[in-house]
Order: C-alpha cells, then sequence, then structure tokens
C-alpha cells in the first residue's frame, strides 16, 4: 500500500490465456507515482512475495458493492521503473502460484522427513519395526 491517497491509473495485463492448466502471469503497471514515492519501491524487497489481485465493483462513496473477486494469485517477480522527472510509472511482473507445481519435491516418508514439519511426531519412528511384521486378520 502506497502512503497517499492520490488516485493513481493502474492497468492489468494478464500475458496470455490458454484453454489448458497453465501458469501464466500478469503484468501491472502503475503511473502517475510521484518521484519521491518511487524510492519506496526501489528501496522494497518485493521479488517472491506474495501478491493477490481482486476486482471489486465499487459505489459512489467508494464503498464495495458486492463481494470481490479473485482475479490472480502468484508471487512478484520483476519490477521496471520510469521516471522522467516529475512523474514516474512502475511495471511489475508476476508469476502464477502455479509456477510453484513445477518445483520437485524432495521429501520422503521417514521418520527424519516427518520430524522437519512435526518435531514430536513418532508415527514413522516404527514403520522399520512393522516393515516385515506378519499379521493374521480373523481365524488363524
Amino acid at each position: 500500500t502506497l502512503p497517499y491517497a492520490r488516485p493513481l491509473n493502474g492497468l492489468i495485463r494478464p500475458d496470455g490465456e490458454q484453454q489448458k492448466l497453465q501458469a501464466n502471469g500478469v503484468t501491472l503497471t502503475l503511473s502517475g507515482i510521484p518521484s519521491d514515492i518511487l524510492n519506496i519501491a526501489l528501496s522494497d524487497d518485493y521479488q517472491g512475495k506474495p501478491i493477490t489481485i481482486w476486482f471489486a465493483v465499487l459505489d459512489g462513496n467508494r464503498e464495495i458493492i458486492a463481494d470481490p473477486y479473485q482475479l490472480f494469485s502468484g508471487q512478484m517477480d520483476v519490477m521496471k521503473t520510469y521516471d522522467d522527472g516529475i512523474t514516474s510509472s512502475v511495471t511489475l511482473t508476476t508469476e502464477s502460484d502455479l509456477v510453484d507445481m513445477r518445483q520437485a519435491r524432495e521429501r520422503r516418508y521417514t521418520p527424519e522427513d516427518q520430524k522437519i514439519d512435526f518435531p514430536d511426531d513418532k508415527g514413522l519412528d516404527f514403520i522399520p519395526t512393522i516393515q516385515d511384521l506378519e499379521i493374521v486378520w480373523g481365524r488363524g
């Protein structure tokens, strides 16, 4: 959130729509930013942080009329700034949350791996003892 109440001109452009499931990003452009406020954008550590874009309809008092609709969810990627000395604009490209599906997972069903998330869990500690255990169900 920028620390001023001046209206800004913004543009949201999807980087392409597909009929199949695909990780598409969005490019956001914010223009009309005073040059002194641009330093906030330049100094903030934004890359990889979450971003959510909502669509909402406002009434005359700038109050939301109905439930907002989530258009996009992802992470911030690359920011480009343009400054002519009077006003500035910022263009931010984003990556969809689906990009995370491309990451290989190096997790195993082992007691050591389970303790990464749940240090006190002992459920997988007993797997080696029951691995070759013969259990007779019903009548022997």
